[in-house]
């Protein structure tokens, strides 16, 4: 049996695959001894990570916590949601998009899932009641995108004529 801080090669432990010096050492919480790497011999042993790692803070509790909030790859943001709330037939792995869910509040019942959320500034985190539209369809909320965006060109085509004139008084 190897001594506490005996050095040992893989060769002759019985290690094939690891090239690394192994230190005989105990773990700091329960006293079991194992061959470690020397880099890390100060480490606890797998059942212990294991113990601490479920006892690691999870959720409100963790350093980490932004408040329940990320954003998706399309750019939405998503609220953790508790799985038994009124709202939990919207969520998808205890997450919820908050413009739905804004929504959702405001008319009292659960969205289906044929039902979409149109923001009106085109601003996917903005979600204020104010700038959220339900529409029925997915073309209704196509459409809806096209006449804002024929709307900001009208307003481009009026911005460009005035500065034309500006340009041509300037010249004068």
């Amino acid at each position: 049996m190897p001594v506490i801080g005996e050095i040992g090669k893989h060769s002759r432990i019985g290690y094939k695959t690891y090239t690394g010096k192994l230190i005989w050492a105990s773990c700091p919480d329960c006293g079991a001894e194992r061959w470690v790497d020397t880099k890390g011999f100060e480490r606890l042993c797998r059942t212990c990570a294991n113990k601490n790692l479920s006892l690691r803070q999870r959720g409100e509790n963790s350093p980490r916590w932004r408040g329940g909030r990320r954003k998706n790859k399309g750019g939405y943001v998503l609220l953790r949601y508790d799985p038994c709330g009124p709202f939990a037939s919207m969520c998808s792995s205890n997450y919820i998009l908050e413009h739905r869910l804004v929504i959702a509040q405001y008319l009292g019942r659960s969205l289906l899932p044929n039902e979409h959320i149109h923001h009106i500034n085109g601003v996917k985190q903005d979600n204020r009641l104010e700038n959220l539209k339900l529409v029925s369809s997915q073309k209704e909320h196509f459409n809806a995108v096209l006449e804002e965006n024929k709307q900001l060109r009208e307003q481009v085509k009026k911005l460009e004529l005035k500065v034309k004139k500006l340009e041509a008084e300037e010249r004068e």
